[in-house]
């Protein structure tokens, strides 16, 4: 799931709730609503609306680096999670049959490492 400085980063970004919206499949009611939701938390006007786009206000101009700081940190922090699961970095030995190898354990391979990339195999 997307945090709500995620999603006004993006917001900034593509200059659109729409262009937003079609980035991260959601309803273009649904990024403005988040967008309305944050302004209420923080109790400013974060953005100006307009046929050109949104632009950041004097206030959203002062906040926008440290929300940038936050997205960067949950990006951090869900690779860091990964790796504790075991996901990142791994390497997976497998001792089997040159024969078996082709025609028997590399569609299940290339299937896993398709959900985890960074994931190696060594056949042996």
């Amino acid at each position: 799931m997307i945090s709500k400085y995620a999603i006004f980063c993006s917001v900034i970004e593509s200059g659109s709730f729409t262009k937003t919206a079609n980035l991260l499949n959601y309803s273009q009611s649904a990024v403005s609503q988040t967008i309305k939701n944050l302004e209420k938390e923080i109790g400013t006007c974060l953005l100006t609306r307009g046929h050109e786009g949104v632009k950041l206000t004097k206030d959203g101009q002062a906040l926008y680096p440290y929300f940038q700081q936050i997205v960067q940190s949950e990006k951090q922090l869900t690779k860091k999670i990964d790796e504790l699961q075991g996901l990142n970095k791994a390497e997976i030995r497998i001792g089997i049959f040159t024969s078996a190898s082709r025609n028997f354990i590399l569609p299940f391979i290339k299937e896993f490492k398709s959900k985890h990339p960074a994931v190696n195999f060594v056949l042996k």
